[in-house]
């Protein structure tokens, strides 16, 4: 099982958003994007997630970060109008 994996099959949720912190793991900045790429992967190819759909990665100075996966329900769709799903939060090592 990949990371990716793990990370879209984890039924861990609240109110439709990933409740995953990768706790105490630091990840480069490169690392961090090629587990976008494996996640935006994994969901075209095992829920049909293409077109305008995107995953993208949001960091704060602190390190602090978060992939999104972006599009993820259509406007109106989501109780409380989310369109983007969080799928896990981790730490960005600084400086590199």
């Amino acid at each position: 099982m990949t990371l990716a994996e793990l990370i879209c099959c984890n039924s861990n949720e609240y109110n439709g958003h990933k409740q995953l912190d990768l706790d105490g793991a630091m990840l480069s900045f490169d690392e961090a994007l090629e587990l976008c790429n494996d996640i935006q992967e994994y969901l075209k190819e095992n829920e049909g997630y293409n077109g305008f759909r995107f995953v993208y990665l949001k960091t704060y100075a602190d390190g602090s970060s978060s992939i999104y996966a972006g599009n993820y329900w259509k406007a109106g769709t989501h109780p409380l109008g989310h369109t983007d799903k969080l799928m896990v939060s981790f730490t960005i090592r600084v400086g590199e």
